[in-house]
């Protein structure tokens, strides 16, 4: 009779431990699910809501543009473009509202949050400061489906910036390719050279070659209108009855294989042949002057 009352109480302490372990079982499970659709909401709205500040950053040229102009040319352009409705909207915090609940609307997950789409607020966003930047704040409350009284609603803020795309200053954009180009500019240095040539058709550096006869050479005159003497590399023995000259060079050559008549030419950027020590080719500069 004794054993039979022990057993009974037995299974009843069993009972009484499931009674309480199974629920608590289920209620960290259910927990545990909450969190995961916790972080698939924050996800999934952080996603919507950089698609927002990516479409209104779009209008930010428009919006540029009018806030520069008096009230008659921004009518102007309205009436021209018919963007009255779209930047009435866009100049409000309540389009962006509008757009963030467009994108969530169908969301399978908006059932966990209290109020729904209503219950999604933008307030405290901002668009177009001076900086050109589009803030947007988020705030809502996640409430669980469930009416277990352990379980509130709990309040989220999420925010998301980007700036606006107001286009490009073109005289801005200009200034700043002539500058890059003239510090990027390539000049031309032949290998024993001393000065720098702007341009790689600078006569100097690309020598116009003519033969004539020896004993024309002290009548002869190259362009600068010196007188040619001996070259001290190819003219160091006998010179036969015809030598070769160039128009600005102030040497004559006994052959064509002449070292001096030969051109080595580097190119170089402007900054690096003026570290060098390198002077600009008075011709081919005058030229450019000139040109311009």
């Amino acid at each position: 009779m004794k054993l039979l009352w022990k057993n009974k109480r037995a299974k009843g302490s069993f009972t009484v431990e499931a009674s309480l372990c199974v629920p608590a079982a289920f209620l960290v499970l259910y927990m545990v699910l909450q969190l995961f659709v916790f972080l698939r909401i924050q996800s999934d709205m952080q996603v919507a809501m950089n698609h927002v500040v990516r479409e209104l950053s779009q209008y930010g040229t428009v919006y540029s543009q009018l806030s520069s102009m008096t009230d008659d040319e921004t009518d102007d352009l309205v009436a021209k473009l018919g963007i009255d409705s779209a930047i009435g909207r866009v100049a409000s915090e309540a389009y962006m509202g509008y757009l963030l609940r467009r994108e969530i609307r169908d969301a399978d997950w908006i059932g966990w949050i209290k109020g729904g789409v209503s219950g999604v607020s933008t307030s405290g966003s901002s668009m177009f400061d001076d900086d050109g930047q589009l803030l947007l704040t988020v705030s809502y409350r996640f409430a669980p489906v469930s009416k277990l009284p352990v379980l509130g609603s709990m309040p989220i803020v999420q925010r998301t910036s980007a700036r606006s795309f107001f286009g490009h200053d073109r005289e801005v954009m200009r200034a700043e390719e002539d500058e890059e180009e003239e510090e990027e500019e390539t000049v031309y240095v032949s290998a024993r050279g001393t000065v720098y040539h702007r341009k790689s058709t600078c006569s100097f550096i690309k020598l116009s070659v003519r033969q004539i006869e020896f004993d024309e050479v002290a009548a002869a005159r190259n362009k600068d209108g010196e007188k040619y003497r001996p070259c001290e590399f190819c003219c160091r023995q006998s010179v036969g009855s015809s030598v070769f000259i160039t128009d600005y060079g102030n040497r004559y050559h006994s052959t064509l294989s002449c070292g001096e008549l030969k051109r080595t030419i580097q190119s170089m950027t402007l900054a690096e042949a003026q570290e060098k020590g390198l002077r600009a080719c008075k011709k081919c500069a005058a030229e450019t002057d000139d040109g311009d």
